[in-house]
């Protein structure tokens, strides 16, 4: 009589996964679950409005000049707020792009999740603008 044995590492699978963005991307929803790592012009583009999915965005390095780091929803789609700068709030109300320019600094986010109506939208950033 065979005994099969499993083993588990309990760290590894609580790792999300990580997807550094080097052009534009086009998330699926096989990107549920990912922390996207985005360093300097890229643009990043969430499908269609599925309940469950959630994903996180962090700038990994300072936005040099004329740089920009943008977030497009299907329209109409984002709703939450992000802090910015010096405290002051971006509803991010019915928009549809989130922008993170020129002095945006490493480690400002944004966190994702769908309820299936909407993507919920909230973060900090130094320079970022909704629309």
């Amino acid at each position: 009589m065979a005994t099969t044995v499993t083993y588990s590492n309990d760290v590894l699978r609580v790792q999300p996964k990580l997807k550094t963005i080097t052009s534009a991307y086009t998330a699926t929803l096989s990107d549920g679950g990912t922390v996207f790592l985005s360093k300097d012009v890229k643009d990043l583009t969430f499908p269609e409005v599925t309940a469950g999915f959630t994903c996180k965005l962090y700038i990994g390095e300072a936005a040099t000049q004329d740089s920009t780091i943008v977030l497009t929803a299907p329209s109409g789609t984002l709703e939450g707020v992000i802090i910015e700068g010096s405290a002051a709030v971006l509803a991010v109300n019915g928009a549809t792009t989130i922008t993170f320019a020129t002095g945006s600094e490493y480690g400002d986010y944004v966190e994702i999740f769908s309820d299936g109506t909407a993507y919920i939208v909230n973060g900090m950033a130094r320079g970022a603008t909704v629309s």
